[in-house]
Order: structure tokens, then C-alpha cells, then sequence
């Protein structure tokens, strides 16, 4: 059995496969999948999903769960054809289609029948289209593309895409993807590395965000907008939700605070705007909790509003922003440490997993707790933030102070090598 999980393609299917068979354990599960925990019995432990990654896979996998369920339930032939499965037995979870070009390990834990086919074949060829047209000629076709297309370039995107059009004409097609800067940290992350697997494509794009408020409207999901660092944004313009259109705006509550656009760190004075009855809600319930701000906190918020800020406020973005550009370039250098550069606010989140392994601890609560006895850099570690193998930087301090802490930092992984 552990010859079949030698090359990289399935050792990625592993990954959601064991998401699915954690999520079966949680208190307030999204779903079971006896299926992925009967296989993840079976095969090796080579692989160990994040916290993070579970999460995602999970509210993935609901989310397209349910989109069968109702297209199911709403069409007089529904076919649906899940390109890239993987292990997933979502036939097993709803009933549906699947077909993949993996099918040398998939023949080993599923079988074939009368409504759960398997076609090996790329995603990208023709010959699994043709099968589909001649046994389903009048079929309700819904195309699931899961976990798959961050693995393609943009042209072969296209070209799937152009086919689906050409071929099928009416259906409907359901596919994640990923923000581009996701898709960096994932090609930096060792396991990828490891499998010679790598991310090439994402979206990020006022267009995405709008159709992210648009479902929430559709599905009468209010939005809580946190835009604390909307003014601390770097090489993009910032997009504010409620700018999207008039019917998001009253969907939505807008959260911010003035300790970052201006500077008021540790004044506690923040503010939402949204539609008049949350906010009258709002108030009601802070006058039984908070009865005021201090009053010098108040005059000083008047005047950060009533003055013309822009050219501080400026100057504040650009010296955030060059000192974000030399810590970052500075933590690359050190060992065991990568980094993706944000494109906001004044924090790195700096994968140490290597790093860890070189100093020999198993926590980044261990690595911080050494780094600040033993060199004096002071740090938060990823469990704050549900991600071990992690650590938040702050880039607030000067550029000498940055520079000083890079170096104490390179110094002290380069002395347990």
C-alpha cells in the first residue's frame, strides 16, 4: 500500500483526505466522512495538515457538498461531474458523479457503479468530455472543481474553460481558488516543496470581494468588515466593503479605530457605521457595558477628524512600508525562516517551522520563550493564532531597532548549527 503514495500527486490528496477524517471528531462538525477515516487507518502517515488547512478543506468540502444537494434537488437530470477528486467520497456524502486522473490509487479504496464513474483521464484532455456527452446526452451537467485549479496556469485555466463552453453550453460550475498571496506562502511551505508540487494561480480583486457580499446577501449573511488597517495598504488601492453598491452597504457593519490611522495606539477608541437599526442596537447595548470614552480621548479623535491628516497620514503608509521592505528582506537571510511580504498593516507572519527544527524545540511557544531569554527579541508566537511553526512580527519599531532584532535573530539560529 505505501508504494502508492510515493509520488506527489496523492501525497496532496492525503492532505484533504486527513482534514476530512479529523473534521469527524470535532464537537460541532460540519459533517462526517467515515470513508476518509476508514483510508486514513489504511495508509501511511506522511503527511500532517494545518489547523488552518483543516479548516479550509472542510468549509470547502460543505460548502460544495451542499451545491450538489440542491442542484440535485433542482433539476429532472442532474449529472455531476467532479473534476480532480482526489479521495473524496462525496458520492459516498450525497451521491454524485466523479471522475479523475489519479485512478490507480482511487480503484484501491473505491468501486465502480451504476451512478459513481471513474474515467482516467487529464482534466485538460478531451476524451473524458466525449464520454460524458455520449452517456449523459440529456443531462443537467454541474461541473465541481475542487482543490484542483491553483495547480494550473492561467492559459490551461482557459482552455478548460473555453471547452466546458464549447462542449456543454448549459451547465452550471462550481471551483475554488485561492488569494495570491495564499499561493506564496503555500510554494514556500516544505511540504509542497518537498513533493515538487507548486501553486501558480490565485484571484484578488475588488470583483472577488463584491461577489463574496453578493452570496452573503443572497443568503442573508450579514457582513462584520474589519478595515482597522484600510489606511495601511501597499502597492493595491483600498477597498472599503460598504463602496461595493448601496445593498451591501446595508448589509453591512463596518469596524475601525483611529489607533492606526493615526497613530492613538493603546487610546481604546474605535468605531462602527452600518445600518441604523444594528447601530441603535449597538448603542444600546454599549451604554449598559461602556457608559463613555474618557473625555481628553474624545477631544483628541475630534481633532484627528476634523483635521487635514492626508499628508501625515501619507508619510505614516510610506515609512510602514519601507520598514515592512527591510525586516522582511532581512528575515529571509536568517535560517530556516521565509516570509511573505503583506501587502498591509505592519506585521510579518514568519514560517519558523525549519528554524524550530534547527534550534530543537517543537512549539514556536518554545522557539519565542528562547528567543526572548537568550538574545532578548520579543515576538508572538503562531499558537495566538491557532498556527504553530510561526511567528508575528511587529515592523512599528525603527529601522535600526529592526535591524538589530534581524541580527540578534540570524545570531541565534546560527548557534545551534
Amino acid at each position: 500500500m505505501g508504494e502508492l503514495f510515493k509520488n506527489k500527486v496523492s501525497k496532496t490528496m492525503l492532505m484533504t483526505l486527513q482534514a476530512k477524517a479529523l473534521e469527524g471528531g470535532q464537537k460541532n462538525r460540519l459533517f462526517m466522512d467515515q470513508k476518509a477515516e476508514e483510508m486514513m487507518k489504511q495508509v501511511p502517515s506522511i503527511v500532517n495538515i494545518s489547523f488552518f488547512d483543516q479548516i479550509g478543506v472542510c468549509l470547502r468540502t460543505k460548502y460544495f457538498d451542499d451545491c450538489c444537494k440542491n442542484f440535485i434537488k433542482t433539476h429532472e437530470h442532474p449529472v455531476i461531474i467532479q473534476l480532480g477528486c482526489g479521495l473524496d467520497d462525496r458520492q459516498g456524502r450525497i451521491g454524485a458523479e466523479d471522475f479523475l486522473d489519479v485512478i490507480t490509487l482511487r480503484q484501491e479504496f473505491f468501486e465502480e457503479t451504476p451512478t459513481s464513474q471513474m474515467i482516467a483521464d487529464s482534466i485538460l484532455d478531451d476524451k473524458w468530455i466525449q464520454i460524458v456527452k455520449e452517456q449523459y446526452p440529456k443531462g443537467n451537467y454541474l461541473f465541481i472543481i475542487e482543490g484542483v485549479l491553483m495547480y494550473f496556469n492561467t492559459n490551461d485555466i482557459k482552455e478548460l474553460a473555453t471547452k466546458l463552453e464549447r462542449e456543454f453550453h448549459h451547465y452550471e460550475c462550481y471551483f475554488d481558488t485561492l488569494q495570491h498571496h495564499m499561493v506564496a506562502a503555500k510554494n514556500k511551505q516544505k511540504k509542497f516543496r518537498e513533493q515538487g508540487v507548486r501553486m501558480h494561480w490565485g484571484l484578488s480583486s475588488k470583483e472577488e470581494l463584491y461577489e463574496i457580499c453578493q452570496w452573503a446577501l443572497n443568503h442573508q449573511v450579514f457582513v462584520i468588515a474589519d478595515e482597522i488597517y484600510y489606511e495601511l495598504v501597499y502597492d493595491v488601492p483600498s477597498i472599503s466593503v460598504s463602496s461595493l453598491s448601496e445593498e451591501i452597504q446595508n448589509n453591512t457593519l463596518v469596524i475601525n479605530g483611529l489607533s492606526k490611522s493615526v497613530a492613538m495606539t493603546g487610546w481604546r477608541l474605535g468605531y462602527a457605521f452600518g445600518p441604523v437599526e444594528v447601530i441603535r442596537a449597538l448603542n444600546d447595548l454599549t451604554s449598559h457595558t461602556t457608559s463613555n470614552p474618557a473625555a481628553v480621548v474624545q477631544f483628541a479623535a475630534i481633532r484627528a477628524f476634523q483635521e487635514d491628516l492626508q499628508e501625515d497620514k501619507e508619510a505614516m503608509r510610506r515609512q510602514f512600508q519601507k520598514r515592512i521592505e527591510l525586516f522582511h528582506a532581512l528575515i529571509q537571510e536568517i535560517p530556516g525562516m521565509s516570509c511573505v511580504k503583506p501587502g498591509g498593516a505592519f506585521y510579518l507572519f514568519v514560517n519558523i517551522q525549519e528554524a524550530m527544527k534547527i534550534v530543537g524545540v517543537e512549539t514556536s511557544d518554545a522557539f519565542a520563550l528562547k528567543l526572548l531569554e537568550e538574545v532578548g527579541v520579543a515576538t508572538v508566537s503562531g499558537e495566538n493564532f491557532g498556527c504553530t511553526g510561526y511567528l508575528r512580527l511587529s515592523c512599528a519599531s525603527s529601522e535600526e531597532e529592526l535591524k538589530n532584532a534581524a541580527q540578534r535573530m540570524n545570531q541565534f539560529v546560527r548557534n545551534y548549527l
